[in-house]
């Protein structure tokens, strides 16, 4: 096992990955550290004019500059004045209220001059009060790289390490080809927001264009790696090469964002995005029809509907909808990286096949907060495009009535698919005292225990195999519930609940374990009866033979007359004809 491992470790794909992903890391690393730096932490203004300062790291600024103290330009003798604002400091370098091309080359611009202006040693701050004060430009160190910074690369790691993960269990499935894909795309994207995120002011503006590609390409390969994956797993779907379709048509739209062949920035980016929800969607229903008779196909795709539906929905509503429409997210980024992050690691289990099979409940509140959400997305894009209304008001009104929904939506899907039997004891008691009553022997209990398994759980096919087990247990990924036999070299194995309709669970293990065990005791305590009943017999026959059979004889031998004789010997026959028959 160990070399098997070490060869797998040593394979070319995996170290030519190792080393992309170990160059990409220093690449950013590098551009981050790589700054120019005041000495200075800021933040965004709310009144919307300038950069507020956070924090003050240089001692010698103290005395000049205040936290809360607001920012408008940034001047040098050399390279004139560059203006900042929110959009200097915390860009969204994929998702621009600057919705022209015209406007981001001006961004680009404004964040060349202001680069050039910090390379020379000294600058003046322009404050709004029209005061400037002088800052000596410094070289950003390691200990001078923002905490988001790293914790967003340990984000974009853990996602590549989930990705070894799962190659190293799965590596043969054509899924788990496309997960990797868009676990790239995931580390892709977040590597080089971190980057632009937590710049200390500005880039040049070739390297920001440069990282900001680099983000718009590792989202193009996460779309696409989701969407295919949706395609090919659990039951790969026709036709084959839809995979490559997907990938085609959406590296067309990064070309046509990165070339600005359109005088748009979000439609590029956001048109693959909404539609890659709505083909998730559909994929999944084919999913569905293809898996109907494969209950162990069902469970892995219910499960990964959970994942893909609850985090895209989340997205959706908090994420992508707000920024089209109010130009900034609901939630943090990193709060964004952390639900992603959560998403992947599920996905991994799924791939990885691990036995989850406990869903009943999460697949209702999954179905029913995610038709909450699209309602509440609905309500709010009728409210912000039809009335112009836009606030956190109405946003909490959709959210409201969306909310409304969740429960009588989550009690239909109940109703439409529930599948699993009544686990309640009290349901089974009346037929377990039927079949403890009724059974006259011990074959008989073992024979009526069959029966009562295939009445609670009604499988496909129930068997009995020379392969003893001591507990009720769950094999195969739940297609198979292994029961105990009366008889002690075998096991009784139960496949397919429901007639394939699902698969087993922990509950179907707790219902016949305690069916097992109070038949068990009725087989005990008829065994103790049995032994009992043949201790009596045994009492009564030794105490017919010794003591009135002995009677009897001496009765014969000491009769006075042949009638007394004759009486007593028949007496004695019937004795001896019930010994027999006790016997």
């Amino acid at each position: 096992m160990f070399f098997t491992y070490l060869k797998l470790f040593l394979n070319v794909k995996i170290i030519s990955a190792a080393l992309a992903t170990i160059s990409f890391l220093i690449l950013c690393i590098y551009f981050t550290i790589n700054q120019n730096w005041l000495g200075l932490s800021f933040q965004t203004n709310p009144g919307g004019y300038g950069i507020k300062i956070a924090n003050i790291y240089n001692n010698n600024l103290k005395p000049h500059l205040s936290k809360g103290d607001i920012v408008v330009a940034i001047r040098n003798i050399h390279f004139g004045t560059a203006s900042v604002d929110s959009e200097t400091i915390q860009p969204h370098p994929s998702i621009y209220s600057r919705d022209s091309v015209a406007h981001y080359i001006t961004f680009l611009e404004n964040e060349n001059r202001l680069h050039n202006i910090l390379e020379h040693n000294e600058v003046q701050l322009v404050l709004i009060n029209g005061s400037s004060v002088t800052v000596k430009v410094q070289q950003r160190g390691l200990k001078d790289v923002p905490f988001n910074f790293w914790l967003q690369i340990t984000f974009a790691l853990l996602s590549v390490i989930t990705g070894y993960f799962v190659y190293f269990k799965q590596r043969k499935q054509t899924a788990v080809r496309h997960f990797l894909v868009s676990i790239a795309g995931f580390f892709i994207m977040g590597s080089s927001w971190a980057v632009l995120m937590n710049r200390s002011v500005a880039l040049t503006s070739d390297i920001y264009r440069a990282f900001d590609i680099f983000s718009h390409l590792g989202i193009t390969l996460l779309i696409g790696g989701l969407l295919s994956m949706v395609w090919c797993y659990p039951r790969r779907l026709e036709p084959h090469n839809m995979p490559r379709l997907i990938y085609s048509i959406l590296l067309i739209f990064w070309i046509i964002d990165s070339l600005h062949l359109i005088d748009s920035l979000t439609f590029a980016f956001y048109s693959p995005m909404f539609f890659s929800f709505a083909f998730i969607t559909v994929f999944a229903v084919m999913q569905w029809k293809v898996t109907s008779k494969l209950p162990a196909d069902r469970t892995i795709l219910k499960w990964m509907f959970f994942f893909i539906f609850s985090v895209t929905g989340f997205l959706l509503l908090f994420v992508f909808i707000p920024r089209s429409l109010i130009s900034f997210s609901l939630v943090s980024q990193n709060f964004e990286y952390a639900i992603l992050l959560f998403f992947y690691f599920g996905i991994a289990l799924v791939l990885t096949r691990y036995r989850m099979i406990n869903l009943e409940f999460w697949w209702s509140f999954m179905w029913g907060g995610y038709f909450s959400l699209s309602i509440s997305a609905l309500i709010y894009f009728i409210l912000v495009t039809t009335f112009e209304i836009n606030s956190l008001l109405v946003l909490s009104i959709a959210i409201f009535l969306g909310a409304i929904s969740f429960f009588p939506f989550r009690q239909w899907i109940k109703s439409q698919f529930k599948t699993a039997p009544q686990h309640e004891l009290e349901h089974y008691l009346p037929t377990l005292v039927e079949l403890l009553f009724t059974a006259r022997s011990n074959h008989s209990l073992s024979m009526q225990w069959e029966s009562i398994l295939i009445r609670i759980f009604n499988p496909i096919t129930l068997t009995s195999r020379k392969n003893p087990v001591d507990m009720v247990e769950i094999d195969n990924d739940g297609t198979i519930l292994r029961v105990p036999d009366f008889q002690p070299e075998y096991a009784i194995e139960l496949a397919y609940s429901n007639q394939g309709k699902r698969l087993f669970v922990d509950a179907d293990v707790q219902l016949a374990q305690t069916m097992y065990q109070l038949t068990r005791k009725a087989i005990d305590l008829n065994l103790a009866r049995n032994k009992g009943a043949e201790e009596e017999r045994t009492r009564i026959v030794r105490d017919l033979h010794d003591d009135v059979g002995a009677k009897l004889i001496t009765i014969i031998h000491r009769a006075g007359s042949s009638q007394v004789a004759d009486l007593c010997r028949s007496a004695l026959q019937d004795i001896r004809d019930i010994m027999s028959y006790l016997g």
